[in-house]
C-alpha cells in the first residue's frame, strides 16, 4: 500500500504544481486548504478524535547566486522572524549531495519548526553556480486553527522574501487518533463526513496491509490532480497501531503524502 500511495505521490508532483489561492475574480466561492483543515477540526470534535497534530511543508525555488554562509543565516531568520517564530534558534550546516544545507530550528513540546536553505552546486566547464532553494516545515500538536494561520504565514513570507513569479509549493496534512481498531464501515462514515463537509464526493477507496483510503473529489475546490482519468483533491487515510490500540487518521489535499 505504501508503494502505491507513494507511486501516486511522485506522478502528482510530476503532472501538477498545487496553487495554494484561488483564482482572481472566481464567480463562485471556492473551498481553500485552509477550509478543508477547518472541516477536519469538526470532524475530529465530532468523532472524538484526540493528539491532532498539523504538518506543513512548503518548498520554493529561491534562485541561482551565490550567497555566503552568514547572508543565508540571516535570511533564514528574517523568514522565520515574518513567520512567527520569534526567539533563539538551533543552528546547523552540514554538507548535501552536490552542495550543503543550511538549517535553522525550533522545538517546543511536540511542535518543531525548521527553515532550510538548499545550496546545489551547479559546476560546468566554464563556470561554477550556486542554485537555492528553501523549505519551511512546521509540526503543530492540538492546533488545528493554529495551523492554518501559520500556513497562511509561511506563504506570504516566502512572497515577500523569494523573488519568484511561482506560488510555493504546499502540502498540509492533519492527522488525529481514535481508540480502538474501527471497522471498515465506520471508516467510511468519517471519511464521508469529510467529504460531505467539503462538498466532496467519493471517487474510489483502496485497502491493503490494514491501510484504508479514500479519496474524493470536490467541485467547490478549483484545483484537482489527475489519477489516471479521475480527479482527486482531498484524501483521508486510516491505519491501525496494535500497540497502543488506536487508529489514525489522515486528511490531506490533494492527497496525505506521508508515511503511515
Amino acid at each position: 500500500m505504501k508503494r502505491f500511495l507513494y507511486v501516486i505521490a511522485v506522478t502528482i508532483m510530476v503532472v501538477t504544481v498545487w496553487n495554494l489561492y484561488e483564482n482572481v475574480g472566481a464567480k463562485t466561492k471556492k473551498i481553500t486548504r485552509a477550509e478543508v483543515a477547518s472541516v477536519s477540526d469538526d470532524v475530529f470534535k465530532n468523532y472524538g478524535i484526540y493528539d491532532s497534530e498539523c504538518d506543513i511543508d512548503c518548498y520554493c525555488y529561491y534562485g541561482n547566486m551565490y550567497m555566503s554562509e552568514e547572508t543565508i543565516h540571516e535570511q533564514l531568520e528574517k523568514i522565520a522572524r515574518y513567520i512567527g517564530i520569534n526567539g533563539e534558534y538551533d543552528y546547523e550546516r552540514k554538507e548535501a549531495e552536490n552542495g550543503y544545507k543550511t538549517i535553522i530550528s525550533k522545538t517546543a513540546d511536540k511542535s518543531g519548526f525548521a527553515v532550510t536553505m538548499s545550496t546545489v552546486e551547479n559546476i560546468s566547464d566554464k563556470n561554477a553556480a550556486q542554485s537555492q532553494y528553501i523549505t519551511v516545515n512546521l509540526k503543530l500538536m492540538n492546533s488545528i486553527s493554529s495551523g492554518i494561520y501559520y500556513k497562511t504565514r509561511i506563504v506570504n513570507a516566502l512572497k515577500k522574501f523569494v523573488d519568484s513569479d511561482k506560488n510555493p509549493d504546499v502540502n498540509m496534512c492533519i492527522k488525529g487518533n481514535i481508540y480502538g481498531n474501527l471497522d471498515d464501515k465506520k471508516k467510511e462514515e468519517i471519511a464521508l463526513s469529510v467529504f460531505e463537509n467539503a462538498g466532496a464526493k467519493k471517487i474510489f477507496e483502496h485497502t491493503e496491509d490494514g491501510i484504508y483510503s479514500l479519496y474524493g473529489y470536490s467541485g467547490e475546490m478549483d484545483k484537482y490532480i489527475s489519477v489516471g482519468n479521475k480527479k482527486i483533491n482531498i484524501n483521508v487515510v486510516f491505519s491501525y497501531d496494535e500497540t497502543n490500540n488506536v487508529t489514525q487518521i489522515m486528511i490531506g489535499s490533494p492527497v496525505v503524502n506521508y508515511d503511515y
